[in-house]
C-alpha cells in the first residue's frame, strides 16, 4: 500500500511539472557561423550564449545579443519580440557590423561632456576678457559664436565681436567679418563691405584676404570682373604664402590666362605649392615633367610627382600614375599596378579611370 502511494505521488508531481511548462513560453534564439557564441540577454538579463532556449512569460521581451571584438567594439543585435502564451518563438539573430560598444559609447559620452564643459569655461573667460577690452579675445569669442563652440551659435554676436576686434586692428577678425558680409550671416549681405574689410586685411599682409580679393575680381562681386586683377591678387597671395594661390597662379602661367604664358613660372609655382602639400599642384608638376614644359622632360620625375599626388588621395594623380604603369614609362610596366590605381581613382570619382576599367571589362 505504501509503494502504491509513493508511485501516485510521483505521477502527480510529473503532471504538475508538465502543466507548469505548458503554461509558460519558450524563446528559441538561433544563430549561425561567426554569430554563434554571442551573449544573449532578455530584458537586460544574461541568459546564456547563442544558440540558447530561454523560458519566458507571455508578452513582449527585448532580446539583445552581443559579441565583443575588442575593448572598444562589438557586433550586436537587438529586437523586441512578442511571445504568445504556451508558444515557442524562434528568432535567428544576425549580428551587426562592428560598432562602438555600449560601454565605449558611455565612456566617450563622459569624455565629450567633460570637453563641452571645458569649452564653455574657456568661452566664458574669453567673453570676460573681450568685454574688458582684450582685442585678441574679441576676435576669439567672435569665432566661437560663429562656430557654436562653448556658446550657443549666433552669427549676429559673431559679427558684433568681429567688428569690434577689426576696428581695433585684428587682421583675422577683418577677414572673418568680410566673410560674413559675403555670405550674409549675421549681417545684411554686401560684397562692397566685404571688399572693404578684405582690403584692410590684405593691406595688413593677410594672404587669405588677398586670395579672397582675387576671387571677387574673378567672379565680379563687389568689383567689375577682371581676370587681370584676379591674377594680380592671386600672385600677391601666392607670394604671401597662400598655398591655393600658388597652385592657381601656376595654372594661369601654364595656360596663359590673365598672364603671358610661361611654363617655367608654372613649374616654379606648382613646385612651391606641391612642396607645401597641395595635391593638385603635385599632379600638375608631374604633367609638366611628362611633357617637358618649363623643365627637362623626365618620365621618372613625372612618376615621382604623380605618385605623391596619388598617395595623398588625388584621383587625377592616381589616374596618371596608372597610365604610366600601363605604358611602362618612368616605371616598370605593370598592368596589375595600373588596374590597382585605376580602381583607386574610380573610387575617388574619376570618370576617366572608371571608363578605362569599363573598357577592360573590370568594372
Amino acid at each position: 500500500m505504501r509503494l502504491f502511494y509513493s508511485t501516485a505521488m510521483l505521477v502527480a508531481a510529473l503532471m504538475a511539472t508538465g502543466n507548469a511548462h505548458a503554461a509558460g513560453s519558450l524563446l528559441r534564439v538561433a544563430c549561425e557561423g561567426d554569430d554563434a557564441g554571442a551573449e544573449v540577454q532578455i530584458d537586460g538579463k544574461f541568459k546564456g550564449e547563442c544558440p540558447v532556449d530561454v523560458q519566458v512569460t507571455e508578452g513582449t521581451h527585448t532580446l539583445r545579443a552581443v559579441k565583443a571584438i575588442d575593448a572598444e567594439h562589438e557586433r550586436a543585435f537587438e529586437l523586441d519580440v512578442r511571445v504568445g502564451d504556451g508558444t515557442i518563438k524562434k528568432v535567428e539573430i544576425k549580428l551587426s557590423a562592428p560598432q562602438m560598444s555600449a560601454d565605449a559609447q558611455q565612456r566617450a559620452a563622459v569624455v565629450l561632456e567633460k570637453s563641452r564643459r571645458q569649452e564653455v569655461a574657456k568661452a566664458q573667460q574669453l567673453l570676460k576678457s573681450a568685454e574688458a577690452g582684450d582685442n585678441a579675445a574679441m576676435g576669439a569669442i567672435g569665432w566661437r559664436y560663429a562656430n557654436g563652440q562653448g556658446v550657443v551659435q549666433d552669427d549676429a554676436q559673431a559679427v558684433q565681436w568681429y567688428l569690434k576686434a577689426a576696428e581695433g586692428g585684428n587682421i583675422g577678425a577683418m577677414n572673418n567679418l568680410a566673410a560674413h558680409y559675403t555670405n550674409g550671416k549675421g549681417v545684411a549681405r554686401s560684397d562692397e563691405q566685404a571688399l572693404v574689410w578684405f582690403r584692410m586685411a590684405a593691406d595688413a599682409g593677410d594672404a587669405d584676404a588677398m586670395k579672397n580679393i582675387a576671387v571677387m575680381y574673378f567672379d565680379g562681386k563687389g568689383v567689375p570682373k577682371s581676370d587681370e586683377q584676379a591674377t594680380v591678387w592671386y600672385r600677391k597671395a601666392a607670394e604671401a604664402g597662400n598655398v591655393f594661390s600658388m597652385a592657381y597662379i601656376g595654372s594661369r602661367y601654364a595656360s596663359g590666362q590673365g598672364v603671358v604664358k610661361d611654363d617655367a613660372q608654372a613649374v616654379f609655382w606648382y613646385r612651391k605649392a606641391a612642396e607645401t602639400g597641395h595635391t593638385g599642384a603635385m599632379n600638375n608638376l608631374g604633367v609638366q615633367y611628362a611633357n617637358g614644359r618649363g623643365v627637362a622632360q623626365s618620365d621618372e620625375q613625372a612618376v615621382f610627382w604623380f605618385r605623391k599626388a596619388a598617395e595623398a588621395g588625388n584621383p587625377t594623380g592616381m589616374n596618371n600614375l596608372a597610365r604610366k604603369y600601363l605604358a611602362g614609362k618612368g616605371v616598370e610596366k605593370s598592368e596589375e599596378e595600373a588596374v590597382r590605381w585605376f580602381r583607386a581613382a574610380a573610387e575617388k570619382g574619376s570618370a576617366a579611370a572608371a571608363a578605362e576599367l569599363k573598357q577592360r571589362g573590370l568594372q
